[in-house]
């Protein structure tokens, strides 16, 4: 076992009483909390069944808890104890809450597929043009969750009122009830209800644990919180550990001042500090540190570098081509095995698929891991593949026509639709006044006509890189920490190898589907190509970290000073990744700046 600092010993010797714990990147803080455990069951008796710890996904609850249970295996007092430490997640926590209140026991959990039924049948009921549309659906279904997690809505959906948005959040909810379904944000928020409203419920869990511990606390939104300061109340032994400059989840409610205001919420708060970081060198610690100091809305900390050296260069390009040339240079010259402890951090999915492809196709490897075949089966790009399939090779139907006309768009207009089945002829009648649509139609119509001809894979290939469903893709709008939708792309069209001779595409898609439920995940090893937000958390030896270009960080949506400072500490958590070598990129392609962020900074220049 190592000894702890120090700063790591005033956190874990905290018992009673509240403590905010401000913790620095590469700080011990997975080590501070596990010591913290054990340090309460062995010398000051508390019984490890009352002892719950929060994270924030089911990934680091499993990290932590393999941590303790390695840390304590050996201990005398532990090893004796029957009982065990509690470690789980928000949702874990609160679905655990509704179900053992007795008025939720017959809820389930709601699927994808049966979540976008659902608001696809409100939306036809609202006459809401486009219902059956992937990005409709989804950008209502994102805005129900922001309005769940009490978010801001800046924008809502095309064509939707606050009105009719109101009474579509209504509707979700009495939908989701009659059918005893229960999602994510459903979760939490109810749970809250539940506390607030049923005095024998609350009071039962205030009194469960005696000492709780949130790991992350950067990342809580205020739905959580309201949950935890209730949870937390019968005994005050509250325990948070975060980093405000790490807080990057602002679309999902998370904000700096909720960890601001947490010794305004409880009394006689015990403030902490671990910023000695242990995993960067000097030389990069100090870069971090200048380039998020000049957010105004964070706590005021010197980080203190346990480690020497560490390099950063910083690297101008004219063009982009140049830059993507002197990237793949820059990683040739580190060996195999340095390569796979590196990582090519972007801003984006979409940057994330194109460095992948390019990296892999200059013959350099990357690590991979391939989910299974039955998400990729569920997912929308399979529903499109799927209407042009049918709509090629099964007859020209209306709903399969209306998957796919406008992707990417053309503009063509649902009202050009007269028929159930749809022809060239028709649609040229609709647009008989304007030659530009009619030239469009036309091309469309010989594009089905050339794919018609050729065999599933082929065809599906001649939608995506001939008639454009690939540009499609790249310019639609990802979420974070999602796989890339090209490489669901990819995947589902290397599978229509398989399709049989006489398959329908609806026989094919089941089979396959129903056939590989239970396919392993596939590991390649290399280099790591990852956005901004899929790195926090982790740590490699070197990173490169392309792009570092205005319009991209900041992004062009970035407008108020709140989204500027999480783009800044967007960039602070990628920075901080690196343990010995760091390379920024920048160009000046089409007159383009280097990011606000690193204007001023001195480095190393490549």
């Amino acid at each position: 076992m190592r000894k702890a600092s120090k700063m790591q010993l005033n956190a874990i010797n905290h018992v009673k009483g509240p403590a905010r714990v401000i913790a620095g990147p590469g700080s011990g803080k997975t080590f501070t909390i596990v010591q913290r455990i054990i340090n309460l069951i062995v010398n000051h008796h508390v019984n490890p069944d009352l002892i719950l710890t929060i994270t924030f996904t089911k990934a680091a609850a499993l990290e932590m808890q393999s941590r303790y249970l390695k840390e304590s295996k050996d201990n005398p007092i532990i090893s004796t104890k029957k009982e065990a430490v509690h470690f789980g997640t928000f949702h874990g926590i609160c679905y655990t809450i509704l179900k053992e209140s007795g008025l939720f026991s017959k809820f389930t959990l709601v699927k994808e597929t049966d979540k976008r039924k659902i608001i696809e049948t409100i939306l036809k009921n609202k006459g809401v043009t486009g219902a059956e549309e992937y990005d409709i659906s989804s950008g209502v279904l994102d805005m129900i969750s922001r309005k769940k997690n009490f978010c801001e809505i800046s924008q809502l959906p095309p064509g939707l009122s606050g009105e009719v948005f109101e009474e579509i959040c209504l509707d979700y909810d009495d939908m989701m009830n009659q059918q005893k379904f229960l999602d994510f944000d459903d979760m939490i928020l109810l749970c809250l209800r539940q506390l607030q409203n049923h005095g024998k419920l609350r009071e039962k869990w205030q009194h469960r644990f005696t000492h709780i511990q949130v790991d992350e606390f950067q990342d809580i939104n205020e739905v959580q919180y309201q949950v935890v300061k209730i949870l937390a109340a019968g005994y005050g032994n509250l325990f948070v550990v975060g980093d405000d400059d790490q807080s990057i989840y602002g679309f999902r409610g998370s904000a700096p001042g909720i960890m601001q205001k947490f010794s305004k919420d409880f009394e006689n708060v015990k403030e902490l500090f671990l910023t000695e970081n242990y995993r960067s060198g000097s030389e990069i610690v100090h870069f971090a540190d200048r380039v998020i100091i000049s957010n105004k809305n964070r706590f005021l900390k010197s980080p203190v570098p346990m480690k020497k050296g560490g390099k950063v260069n910083l690297c101008f390009l004219t063009t982009r081509q140049e830059e993507e040339r002197r990237i793949l240079k820059d990683i040739k010259m580190l060996s195999i095995e340095q390569q796979k402890n590196s990582a090519l951090i972007v801003r984006t999915n979409a940057e994330a698929y194109r460095y992948l492809e390019l990296l892999k196709h200059d013959g350099i490897n990357v690590h991979e891991q391939v989910k299974q075949k039955e998400d990729r089966f569920q997912s929308f790009v399979a529903s499109d593949f799927q209407a042009f399939l049918r709509f090629c090779r099964e007859g020209n139907r209306r709903s399969d026509f209306l998957m796919i006309m406008n992707k990417p768009n053309l503009f063509l207009s649902r009202q050009s639709l007269t028929r159930e089945v749809i022809t060239e002829n028709d649609i040229l009648e609709y647009y008989r006044n304007n030659r530009e649509m009619c030239q469009k139609v036309k091309l469309l119509f010989h594009h089905f006509a050339v794919a018609s001809t050729l065999s599933p894979f082929l065809a599906v290939r001649y939608f995506r890189k001939v008639m454009g469903y690939d540009e499609y893709l790249v310019q639609k709008s990802i979420p974070e920490n999602r796989e890339s939708f090209l490489g669901i792309a990819e995947r589902l069209t290397d599978d229509l190898k398989q399709m049989k001779t006489g398959e329908t595409t609806a026989e094919f898609f089941n089979r396959m589907q129903n056939s590989h439920e239970n396919e392993k995940l596939s590991l390649t090893e290399g280099i790591s190509v990852i956005t901004m937000h899929g790195a926090k958390g982790l740590e490699f030896d070197c990173v490169f970290l392309p792009d570092l270009n205005e319009g991209v960080i900041p992004g062009k949506n970035s407008k108020t000073e709140e989204e500027v400072e999480e783009e800044r500490r967007l960039l602070y958590v990628a920075i901080t990744r690196a343990q010995n070598l760091l390379y920024l990129y920048y160009t000046n392609e089409r007159n383009r700046k280097i990011t606000r962020f690193l204007r001023g900074i001195t480095a190393h220049q490549c």
